[in-house]
């Protein structure tokens, strides 16, 4: 219950931010001082993303002990598409960063040309 809650909160907390609804990601934003657009970019992702590895691994662990091959099916599906939205978000901060960073830069001046 722990992973799959809390990917809701990690891919939606803008839609929460949104709607008024707290969740763990802006918690943890608010208890850190943080926007949380500018904490999530610069480090709510990466520790979301070790939350939920950990999650995950807790989770099929545990099912492994289960003898259940349609519990681990299910388990692979889930982590195959949660990896692939995972990575997917990754890139994109990765653009918004490197965007970010190009815009800050000062244009070069006619006299650098």
């Amino acid at each position: 219950g722990r992973w799959h809650q809390f990917e809701n909160d990690f891919f939606g907390w803008r839609k929460d931010q949104r709607h008024g609804n707290p969740n763990l990601v802006l918690g943890e934003a608010t208890r850190r001082g943080s926007e949380p657009e500018q904490w999530f970019r610069k480090e709510g992702f990466e520790w979301g993303a070790g939350l939920l590895s950990g999650y995950a691994n807790d989770v099929t662990t545990a099912a492994e002990t289960l003898d259940c091959p349609e519990l681990l099916a299910y388990l692979e599906a889930r982590l195959s598409a949660h990896h692939a939205r995972l990575n997917s978000l990754r890139r994109g901060i990765s653009e918004e960063v490197r965007l970010e960073r190009l815009l800050a830069t000062p244009a070069a001046s006619t006299d650098d040309v």
